[in-house]
């Protein structure tokens, strides 16, 4: 169960969306307090929380990264926390800083 800070550190050291991970957690958290990083579909939120945290942890592996966080922005699309625009604009600014 990590905070959206150590998701992004996690990202920071090994390149991969730390923007994305900070803000996507963020705004899951925001809408969602008790919803706290688990694998399992029964819970979105969680669940959501717990592909962040493991695209935090991906080495070596940018194309399973990107797929996953292709995911989780879809499954926010989809519950209406974020529109095409504003996730787009988020990811714009890791992979303008490599970070993809």
């Amino acid at each position: 169960m990590k905070n959206p800070e150590s998701r992004a550190e996690m990202s920071k050291d090994l390149g991969y969306y730390p923007n994305s991970i900070k803000v996507f957690g963020e705004i899951i958290n925001k809408n969602f307090p008790q919803a706290k990083a688990k694998e399992g579909l029964d819970n979105l939120p969680s669940h959501l929380l717990w592909m962040l945290d493991k695209i935090g942890g991906m080495k070596n592996d940018s194309g399973k990264a990107g797929r996953w966080l292709g995911y989780v922005i879809g499954r926010l699309e989809g519950i209406n926390l974020l529109d095409n625009k504003k996730s787009r604009d988020i990811v714009r600014e890791d992979v303008l800083n490599k970070h993809d």
